[in-house]
């Protein structure tokens, strides 16, 4: 099961509401730097600011 994804945005309250608004799940609450979207199957998708510290790459998923 994908238990989360972090989404890497210019504008993570933008990228957050447009995930929201298309798929049409709960609105995200912030919980530290990121704005968790829940997804219908129960995965998370964590939206996080881009900076300059993290141009490299990430990993893009944990799976449990």
């Amino acid at each position: 099961m994908l238990d989360h994804t972090i989404v890497w945005a210019p504008d993570r309250r933008a990228s957050a509401d447009m995930l929201r608004s298309v798929f049409g799940f709960a609105a995200p609450v912030k919980q530290g730097p990121f704005l968790p979207v829940r997804t219908d199957s129960d995965g998370i998708l964590d939206v996080r600011r881009r900076t300059r510290r993290h141009r490299r790459p990430q990993p893009a998923a944990r799976m449990t």
